[in-house]
């Protein structure tokens, strides 16, 4: 998608247009500082005090930082214009959110985040998904739920402590509508 936009806009068709890529990271900020801040800094060090073949350490950086961008496990990219839809840059935030918050983020604190009314979001959310913005936060709650029972030794209790559920039988009920079993099960069929 990176070298398609460049490519697309070398022409003069694009001169007047506000056109750029929109980075959305899937990953916590720490590790875009490990990841893509060590790129910069290799970049401004081999910048500041060149050395022979330096320029091919530049290309070499500048591919690795083009590779982590468009690797979907790191970062959602989205083509904005004048012409495009603002609504589906806002829900690509919203996505983002739930998934490094494991869907516990509340409308008001999505609000807050993102600067925009709470009934708006949910609108949004429930325009591209079909779903109000809690159940559409409960299926990465649901997925986080999953994914601990398959992947740690923590018991349920801590589990759904850890996903903010406030008693051990509210979340074996909203696990059992999601999974069609119980967390037990879900973990010994694992």
């Amino acid at each position: 998608m990176i070298f398609h936009f460049l490519e697309n806009n070398i022409g003069e068709t694009h001169e007047n247009t506000k056109d750029f890529l929109d980075f959305v990271p899937r990953i916590s900020e720490t590790q875009q500082k490990i990841m893509v801040h060590d790129i910069f800094e290799q970049m401004m060090k081999t910048l500041l005090t060149p050395y022979y073949g330096a320029t091919y350490r530049l290309q070499d950086l500048f591919c690795q930082l083009i590779d982590i961008l468009s690797d979907t496990r790191y970062y959602n990219v989205q083509h904005v214009t004048t012409r495009s839809n603002m609504d589906s840059l806002l829900f690509a935030r919203i996505d983002q959110l739930l998934e490094e918050r494991n869907g516990r983020v509340t409308n008001s604190e999505l609000s807050q985040i993102l600067n925009y009314d709470g009934s708006y979001l949910g609108r949004i959310v429930k325009k591209f998904t079909g779903k109000s913005l809690f159940d559409y936060s409960m299926t990465f709650t649901m997925a986080a739920a999953a994914d601990m029972l398959k992947n740690t030794k923590k018991n349920v209790s801590q589990i759904a402590e850890e996903l903010h559920f406030s008693n051990r039988t509210h979340f074996y009920k909203v696990f059992d509508q999601y999974y069609h079993m119980t967390p037990k099960k879900y973990r010994e069929r694992g």
